[in-house]
C-alpha cells in the first residue's frame, strides 16, 4: 500500500490505480480546482501498518468529513466504466474511516461488480485503491457530458440541488442542458445561473481537449459559488454501435442501388454477423461472376462488398457496379440486367463510366458469358459436393473452434459462386423472354400474366415441395386424430416424434431430412432452422392442417403448345426453346439455393456452437451477442478484446431500430430511411401480378413468425418479402401480397403451384395496409384496393 497527494500520484501507477485516482490527478496536475485529499494504491487489507498510514493523511487534510471512494483497477476505463459496481462512503467522519475502508474494499468481490464483470468487462480480478476527499458543503452537484451520447453535436449538462449523490444513483430527477459544442447558449434556463452555467460549460470543455477524448466530469458548487471538480474519466456510453457502422466505406454517389432480389433473400435488417459471412458471399459469387465474364480487366479486383452492401444494416445490389459488364461483355446491355435484377426496365439509371472495351474484347467475353451461363449442371454437382464435404470437427477450445471456422469460410463463398450460376441463368431466360415479347402485349400487365403461366406448374421444385410435404403430414395426424389440431403445441410435437405413430413419424422424419434446414429469412445466421425449432415447424403443421389438404391433382397440367397459342406464330419457336430453359432454370436455382442454404445452416450449427463456448468461457453474455459481431471481431474478443462484448450488446438496440426502418426499393446515392403514411379505405396500391385471380378478404399484415401465427383461414396476408419459411401458410390464406419480389421471386415460384392469387412487388404495402383492412385483390392485373366494410360486404354477400 502506498499514499498520495493528489496531484502527485506516480504516473507509473496510472494503469493500476482505477480511473477515479487518474482522473482525479489528471484534473489537479492540469491545474483545475478539486478538493483536496489523497489517494490510497493497492489496497486489500486494514492492518496496523495501513491503519497509521490512512489516519496519518486523513489527520494530514484537517478535514471534518470526507467522502472515501473506490478507485478499482478496472473501473471508470475507457471501455467499461463499472459505473455503481463499488462502494461509495460520504460525509465520514474520522471514527467511521475504516469502517468506509473496509466496505470500500469489501465490495470488490460483491455480488454487483461479480455480475457486470461476466456479463460486460469480462475480467475477473481487479485490485482495490481509494480516493479520500474533504466534503465540499454543495449548493449545486451534477455532471457534464463533453459529448452528449444522445447528441454528438451537444454537450450536455445535468445538475440537482445539494450533492450530487441522488443524480449519479439515478435516484433524483435534475436540471439538463443540451448546449451546442459551436458556442454556448443560454436561454433562461431553471437551475443554475447563466454564469454558473457557462462557467462548468467552459472549463468542462477546456478539461475535455486537454484530456484529448470525449469525457464525463462530475462538478460541485460550494455554498460560497465556487465550482468544484470531483471526476474525470472517458465517455463509455458515446453510440459507438451506430446504424452507420456497417455502411459501405466508397462512395455511392451516383450509384443506383436495389432491395430487390437480395431483399428475397435476405429482407428487412441483417446481423453483424451475417454481413461478414453470408453476405459477404453473396458479394464474392456476385464478383465473381464478373470476373469470369471478363468484366475486370486481368489485373483489376474489385473490394469486398463491391456489389451486395449493407446501409444501416440493410442489403442492397449496387447495380451500377454491375452495369460494367455492358462495358466488356457482347449483348450485355444495362436493360437486360435491370430486368434479371430488378424484374423490371429502368430508363433513369447512370450510365456506366469508363469506355468500352475493344470490340474483339467484347466478343471473347460475350463467349465467357455464354459458357458461364450454361453450366448450370456443373455448378449443381459442385454445391452437394461443397455442402457434403463440410464437416466441423474441432470441439471444446474457442480458439481451435473458431480457426476452423475461419478456414472454412471459402467453402460458403464457393457455394454462392455455384448458386449464381443458376441464378443467373434464370435471369437471362427471363431477359431473354423479355426481348421476344417485346411489342407483342398491349399492356405490362398482359404480360407478367403469360411470364406468369409460363413458369408455373414445373416439376421438382424443392420448395414447392415444402407445402405439400406438410399437407402429408397433417392429413396423417388429423387420420390419426381428428381433434388433433386442438392439442398444445408441445402434444403435437410429442405426437409427430413418437416412432409408434409409424406413417406420421416417418413421413415428419422425411421433411427434416429434406427441408430441416430451411426457415423464415433463412440466409441470416441468427434465423433458427426448422429442425432446430421444432415448436415453430410444429405451429406451421397445425396451420397446414387448419387449411386442410393440399390436392395436386386438382390443377390442370401445364401445357406449353397451348400457351404458345396466345402469342403470334413468329414467336413461337423462339419462346418454345428460352420457356423450355427458363422453366428448367427455375428449377435448379431452387435446387442450388437449398444446397446453398444447407451449407449455411452448417455454420449456423457451428457459430451456435462457439457462442456457447464463448458465454461459458465469459467472453459474451449471452449467446444472442454473438450474432452482434462481425467474425473478424469474434476473432478480436477471443484474443482479449473486452470492448467487443458490451459493443455486441449496444449494437442490438442499434439493430432492434433498423428494423423499424423502411427503404426505397431503388434508390440513387446513398439510400435514406423513408417516412411513410398510413392507408385508408378508397386507396390503391399496385404490384407485378404473379398468380392470376381476384379475391375479396380482410388484410393480416406479417412481419414476423409472431405475426404469421395469428393468421385465420381466409385472410389476405400482407408481407414484406416472399421467403420460403411462409410457404405453410399459403394452404390458410386468401391471397398474398409482398413489398418486393418479381415473377421469379422463390416465395412466387410457390404460390404460382397452388394457384394462390399473388401480387408481388408492392411498394410500402405493410404500411398503407393495416391488419383487419378490407381488400380487393385483382391478382390478374397487380391491383389492391382497400375498400369499405360496406362495399366488402355487398360484395362477399352478393
Amino acid at each position: 500500500m502506498k499514499i498520495f497527494e493528489i496531484g502527485k500520484l506516480d504516473q507509473k501507477l496510472y494503469p493500476e490505480v482505477g480511473g477515479k485516482a487518474r482522473g482525479l490527478d489528471f484534473l489537479a496536475r492540469h491545474g483545475n480546482l478539486i478538493a483536496d485529499g489523497f489517494i490510497v494504491t493497492d489496497i486489500d487489507k486494514v492492518g496496523d501498518d495501513e491503519l497509521a498510514g490512512i489516519y496519518g493523511a486523513f489527520d494530514r487534510l484537517n478535514a471534518e468529513r470526507v467522502s472515501v471512494r473506490s478507485s478499482a483497477s478496472r473501473e471508470d476505463g475507457g471501455d467499461f466504466s463499472s459505473a455503481g459496481q463499488y462502494e461509495t462512503c460520504l460525509d465520514v467522519k474520522r471514527d467511521g474511516l475504516i469502517k468506509a475502508v473496509d466496505r470500500c474494499l469489501a465490495s470488490l468481490s460483491g455480488d454487483r461488480a461479480k455480475a457486470y464483470s461476466q456479463n460486460l468487462s469480462g475480467e475477473s480480478s481487479a485490485k482495490m485503491n481509494l480516493v479520500v476527499e474533504r466534503m465540499i458543503d454543495a449548493s449545486f452537484a451534477g455532471v457534464m457530458f463533453s459529448t452528449d451520447p444522445m447528441n454528438g453535436d451537444n454537450v450536455l449538462i445535468e445538475a440537482v440541488c445539494g450533492k450530487g449523490e441522488e443524480l449519479v444513483s439515478g435516484a433524483s430527477s435534475a436540471y439538463r442542458y443540451s448546449l451546442p459544442k459551436s458556442g454556448f447558449v443560454y436561454d433562461g434556463e431553471e437551475g443554475l445561473s447563466e454564469a454558473q452555467l457557462r462557467q462548468i460549460y467552459t472549463e468542462g470543455n477546456k478539461i475535455a481537449a486537454e484530456y484529448g477524448s470525449p469525457a464525463d466530469l462530475e462538478w460541485v458548487i460550494d455554498q460560497s459559488g465556487k465550482l468544484y471538480w470531483l471526476q474525470l474519466r472517458p465517455i463509455t456510453a458515446v453510440d459507438d454501435a451506430s446504424l452507420d457502422e456497417f455502411n459501405p466505406t466508397h462512395s455511392l454517389d451516383n450509384h443506383l442501388l436495389t432491395t430487390r432480389n437480395i431483399g428475397e433473400m435476405m429482407p428487412g435488417s441483417i446481423t453483424p454477423l451475417s454481413i461478414s459471412t453470408s453476405v459477404l458471399a453473396i458479394d464474392y459469387g456476385m464478383r465473381n461472376m464478373l470476373r469470369m465474364v471478363g468484366a475486370f480487366k486481368r489485373k483489376e479486383s474489385a473490394p469486398d462488398y463491391y456489389m451486395a452492401l449493407a446501409v444501416k444494416y440493410h442489403l442492397f445490389i449496387d447495380m451500377s457496379s454491375l452495369y460494367r459488364i455492358s462495358r466488356r461483355v457482347m449483348l450485355a446491355t444495362c436493360d437486360a440486367m435491370n430486368l434479371s435484377v430488378m424484374g423490371e426496365y429502368y430508363e433513369d439509371y447512370p450510365r456506366p463510366e469508363g469506355k468500352n472495351a475493344f470490340f474483339l474484347t467484347k466478343v471473347i467475353n460475350g463467349i465467357k458469358f455464354a459458357k458461364y451461363l450454361f453450366s448450370s449442371k456443373k455448378a449443381k454437382k459442385r454445391i452437394v459436393e461443397l455442402g457434403d464435404g463440410l464437416v466441423f470437427e474441432a470441439t471444446g477450445d474457442v480458439k481451435s473452434v473458431y480457426d476452423e471456422i475461419t478456414k472454412k469460410l471459402q467453402v460458403m463463398n464457393d457455394t454462392l459462386c455455384c448458386h449464381y450460376v443458376c441464378s443467373s441463368f434464370s435471369g437471362s431466360m427471363n431477359s431473354a423472354l423479355a426481348v421476344v415479347l417485346a411489342n407483342v402485349f398491349e399492356r405490362k400487365t398482359d404480360y407478367q400474366v403469360f411470364i406468369s403461366k409460363l413458369l408455373s406448374d414445373i416439376d421438382g421444385i424443392e420448395s414447392a415441395d415444402i407445402l405439400c410435404s406438410l399437407s402429408k403430414i397433417g392429413a396423417a395426424i388429423i387420420k390419426h386424430d381428428v381433434d388433433a389440431v386442438k392439442l398444445s403445441d408441445q402434444q403435437l410435437l410429442a405426437l409427430v416424434e413418437d416412432q409408434q405413430n409409424t406413417e406420421i413419424n416417418e413421413l415428419y422424419k422425411e421433411f427434416l431430412a429434406k427441408h430441416g434446414h430451411r426457415s423464415i429469412k433463412e440466409a441470416e445466421l441468427r434465423s433458427k432452422p426448422w429442425k432446430n425449432d421444432r415448436i415453430s415447424l410444429i405451429k406451421n403443421i397445425r396451420t397446414v392442417m387448419l387449411g386442410g389438404e393440399i390436392k395436386e391433382d386438382d390443377k390442370k397440367p401445364f401445357d406449353l403448345e397451348e400457351l404458345l397459342l396466345e402469342i403470334p406464330k413468329s414467336k413461337r419457336k423462339a419462346i418454345r426453346w428460352i420457356g423450355t430453359r427458363a422453366r428448367r432454370a427455375v428449377r435448379d436455382r431452387e435446387f442450388t439455393k437449398s444446397n446453398m442454404i444447407k451449407v449455411i445452416d452448417k455454420f449456423k450449427d457451428r457459430y451456435a456452437y462457439l457462442a456457447r463456448l464463448l458465454v461459458d468461457k465469459g467472453y459474451l453474455a449471452d449467446e444472442d451477442s454473438i450474432y452482434f459481431l462481425s467474425h473478424d471481431e469474434i476473432g478480436q474478443l477471443i484474443g482479449g478484446s473486452a470492448t467487443l462484448k458490451r459493443k455486441a450488446i449496444k449494437r442490438r438496440v442499434a439493430f432492434y431500430e433498423s428494423e423499424e426502418l423502411t427503404f426505397s426499393d431503388i434508390n440513387l446515392g446513398t439510400p435514406q430511411p423513408l417516412e411513410l403514411p398510413k392507408g385508408e379505405a378508397g386507396d390503391s396500391i399496385k404490384g407485378i401480378p404473379v398468380c392470376r385471380g381476384k379475391v375479396y378478404g380482410r388484410a393480416r399484415v406479417v412481419k414476423s413468425q409472431y405475426d404469421a401465427q395469428k393468421i385465420q383461414k381466409d385472410e389476405i396476408m400482407v408481407a414484406p418479402f416472399t421467403d420460403i419459411g411462409w410457404s405453410p401458410y399459403y394452404s390458410l390464406v386468401r391471397a398474398l401480397i409482398t413489398e418486393v419480389g418479381s415473377t421469379l421471386s422463390h416465395g412466387a415460384v410457390v404460390a404460382r403451384e397452388y394457384c394462390l392469387p399473388t401480387v408481388v412487388n408492392a411498394k410500402n404495402a405493410t404500411r398503407l395496409i393495416k391488419t383487419g383492412d378490407y381488400l380487393c385483390v385483382d391478382a390478374s392485373h397487380g391491383n389492391i384496393h382497400i375498400i369499405s366494410e360496406e362495399e366488402f360486404l355487398a360484395k362477399t354477400s352478393a
